[in-house]
């Protein structure tokens, strides 16, 4: 790989400005999780429908930027199961890109080139230069976060008498809300990022639309043989000040329903990570940690293993899809049931976006809070985690809730 070069006075802002300018698909990070990264023109592209493609592609990439962008819907491809009675949708399975050059940002926001392929570096300089773009105001993003009500009930009347048969112990319900957008994605990035940009938020874009996701959640990072994930489970709104926020968060530390879930999904995962992993690596490094976000309160644990030598990086990640904390417990059987409570397909909400750095190193996020633009159209996938300890007003609420915590970012009168 040729050597990162300093790229001075170049700021995140300014350098997203300038390639949104440009025709070519866009696709950014930002948040501590990923970290602030840019990049445009891929090397190679593919459309992937299963473990092979995937892994195909990502070794002959091998020294590239590996960006994987893979459905909820790829991960239950994996394991075998029929798409029963669900309404398919514009997304494929999955799409991977390759880059031969990319802009970093570090924690001091200095701007960082980066990337073997000395043409497309030469490239991306390029399409840095020029005046900057004055800046614009995004045309309002026409979304309620109202979800259907009756539909909500009758779905956990369903799943409960599901839990009383033994099905399983715990499920997630999703509803879409769907909406308008005259803009694409890229105009409502920076906008949405605000002065706090969640952990995990990315742009893709791909023919098929665009992904704008705002995610909190991490499935799956790899450094060398350490793997890590931190599943969320367990949400209270923000309070209004910090005394009403130390309540909020005192109330879901003591709640016995929130944390029985986050357990129930902590040990699914340990079990995931446990096929892939060197026997008694695998550890709850943290069993409950709280973390206030803009709009929700939640909780989540940390997992960590040593992954054996045939599970790397996207190797790794194949073998967590989909996320158990989207899915429920038993999985399997979870999945089955989810067919049959959704009227349509998830596309990539719930689904993953990961990069694969160069020598193997990978992050993955869940694809929570995440809106897909497809031509005009906008949707923003919400739900939550039910038990039988679940109370259905609650449960819609918190989902109502948690789509105006994205929402806010876009209309801040919600």
């Amino acid at each position: 790989m040729l050597s990162a070069q300093p790229l001075e006075g170049l700021t995140y802002a300014a350098a997203y400005a300038r390639l949104a300018e440009r025709p070519e698909a866009l696709y950014a990070t930002a948040g501590e999780g990923f970290g602030a990264l840019l990049a445009q023109a891929p090397l190679a592209a593919a459309v992937v429908g299963n473990r092979r493609q995937l892994l195909e592609f990502d070794w002959a990439h091998s020294e590239f930027l590996v960006w994987a962008c893979l459905s909820y819907d790829f991960g239950h491809a994996l394991l075998g199961l029929p798409r029963v009675g669900r309404l398919e949708g514009p997304w494929p399975l999955g799409r991977v890109v390759a880059f031969g050059a990319w802009l970093s940002f570090d924690e001091a926001g200095l701007a960082w080139l980066e990337g073997p392929d000395a043409p497309a570096r030469a490239q991306l300089l390029q399409s840095l230069g020029g005046p900057l773009p004055e800046p614009r105001q995004p045309a309002p993003l026409d979304l309620s976060p109202q979800l259907d009500a009756p539909a909500h009930q009758a779905a956990l009347a369903q799943i409960f008498d599901w839990i009383r048969a033994g099905e399983f112990y715990q499920v997630n319900y999703t509803q879409t809300l769907q909406g308008q957008s005259a803009e694409r994605a890229r105009h409502w990035f920076l906008p949405a990022l605000g002065e706090d940009p969640p952990a995990y938020a990315a742009l893709f874009e791909a023919p098929e639309g665009d992904l704008l996701s705002l995610s909190p959640e991490l499935l799956l990072a790899t450094q060398g043989a350490q793997a890590r994930t931190e599943p969320i489970k367990g949400t209270r709104p923000r309070g209004n000040n910090a005394a009403e926020d130390a309540a909020l968060q005192a109330e879901l530390d003591g709640s016995a329903k929130e944390e029985a879930e986050l357990f129930m999904i902590t040990d699914l995962l340990r079990n995931d990570l446990g096929r892939m992993a060197e026997i008694g690596s695998v550890e709850v490094a943290q069993r409950k940690v709280l973390r206030l976000l803009p709009g929700v309160i939640h909780s989540h644990s940390v997992v960590t293993a040593q992954l054996k030598p045939a599970y790397r990086s996207l190797g790794a990640l194949v073998e967590l899809l989909p996320g158990g904390s989207i899915s429920g417990c038993p999985k399997r059987r979870a999945l089955e049931l989810i067919d049959r409570l959704e009227p349509q397909n998830r596309g990539l909400y719930t689904g993953s976006l990961a990069l694969r750095w160069p020598g193997g190193d990978l992050k993955a996020n869940l694809l929570i809070r995440s809106l897909q633009f497809t031509a005009g159209q906008v949707s923003l996938g919400v739900g939550g985690g039910i038990t039988i300890e679940s109370n259905p007003p609650a449960e819609l609420e918190e989902a109502q809730k948690k789509a105006r915590s994205v929402l806010m970012r876009f209309q801040r009168n919600l």
